[in-house]
């Protein structure tokens, strides 16, 4: 394993002489998506360069007018340019690459993929490889495309940006990257997530989506990754050994791989204990979080898991995977279970569920460690890329 490289990030009011005039590009293709995690990233990582740099300019490119709207910053050295036509199999390695001739910028930061002709220095993130490493949760043909986009994107990058130190090691043990040149840039935490602490409003906000009893809640996408099929199995084993009196609340959409959510439910006759929002706006997760006795995520890979931290900032306990990131994400303010041993998934819900003064001090550390992932962080080492990688009038 190699010692991380580091961005030291810029200081509030330092100047930024090195890359002044830097013409920045951002693509941003999965805002304006409900694609979870990585539109946050994408909005938070635009919203937090607009907050910290006034001196480069920027054109953040998108592939439809919801992600528009999304990315508008209303500062002056932003603009959104949005890609036509809206499919990425044309956007991707035809429109971009046109209007990158048409109006040049000197550095590139892909969000999801590069072109194929990228026309000049590139950055790319990097969210996760779970393709190379778990293709049973792809479709073979989306696990191919994947692959091999992620694999040319990696290789044309100037610098690699890893959500988590779990994903820089993938990176460099599977693609034998150079170490000097693949960074660490953790996720952050909105401010909004925060515990409610006007209980009529809480409880109204949740009445409004159907939920009236105790709950143990689950956020993100139905997906073969996110193991909903063995939280269903630990929650019917919650509800037949100890009676708890709680329903199981999923928040987010429903995808190519949770057709068998349904028959499992029927099978373990939890119908009338499931309840299911479907995609929520961003607003509402704060209360979904502040209301909820745990968070449960026994997810079976992830990158980041922006669900974890937002949770702990509502002050709410949480139950994830010793697995991947989620042990360096959660570090000691969660309950760590394995997420191929439903009993072991069932016994950590329990002890969330009556821990008494453990969960008190849960909820104490959930909250101190989600302050230590903030977007500004990430918006400040993202840019420190851009210093150091970036050269005015690279590309005219």
């Amino acid at each position: 394993m190699s010692a991380p490289a580091t961005l030291s990030g810029v200081r509030q009011g330092e100047p930024l002489s090195r890359t002044a005039g830097l013409r920045i590009g951002i693509f941003a293709p999965m805002t304006g998506r409900r694609a979870g995690g990585p539109e946050t990233y994408d909005m938070e990582l635009v919203r937090g360069l607009a907050r910290i740099d006034q001196t480069n300019r920027y054109t953040i490119y998108c592939v439809n007018d919801a992600a528009v709207d999304r990315l508008e910053t209303g500062k002056p050295n932003f603009r959104v340019h949005r890609l036509r036509p809206s499919v990425r199999l044309v956007s991707i390695p035809l429109s971009l690459p046109l209007e990158r001739l048409k109006r040049p910028v000197d550095l590139l930061h892909c969000t999801f993929v590069a072109p194929p002709f990228p026309m000049g220095k590139t950055l790319f993130s990097l969210l996760d490889l779970s393709p190379f490493s778990h293709p049973q949760f792809y479709p073979p043909l989306i696990r191919l495309r994947l692959t091999r986009l992620f694999a040319a994107s990696i290789r044309k990058a100037e610098a690699v940006l890893c959500i988590s130190e779990f994903t820089r090691n993938d990176l460099l043990n599977r693609f034998n990257y150079p170490p000097d040149r693949a960074f660490v840039t953790h996720l952050g935490v909105d401010p909004r997530y925060r515990p409610v602490a006007d209980r009529h409003t809480l409880q109204a906000k949740l009445q409004s989506y159907g939920v009236n009893e105790p709950y143990i809640l689950c956020v993100g996408k139905l997906q073969a990754r996110k193991n909903t099929t063995g939280l269903l199995r630990a929650f019917h084993m919650l509800k037949q050994q100890e009676r708890i009196p709680h329903k199981l609340l999923f928040v987010g959409r429903k995808t190519w791989t949770s057709s068998d959510v349904p028959p499992l439910v029927n099978e373990l006759g939890l119908d009338k204990h499931i309840l299911h929002t479907g995609h929520a706006p961003d607003e509402d997760l704060p209360y979904f979080y502040s209301g909820a006795d745990a968070l449960a995520y026994p997810s079976l890979f992830e990158g980041f898991g922006l669900p974890v931290v937002e949770a702990m900032a509502c002050g709410t306990p949480v139950v994830t995977s010793n697995v991947t990131s989620l042990p360096e994400v959660a570090g000691d303010a969660a309950i760590l279970v394995d997420p191929y041993k439903v009993e072991d998934i069932a016994a950590g819900l329990h002890k969330a569920l009556t821990g008494g003064a453990l969960v008190g001090n849960m909820r104490a550390r959930g909250l101190e460690r989600a302050r230590q992932f903030t977007w500004d962080s990430t918006a400040r080492k993202t840019l420190a890329a851009y210093q150091r990688f970036g050269t005015v009038g690279a590309y005219t």
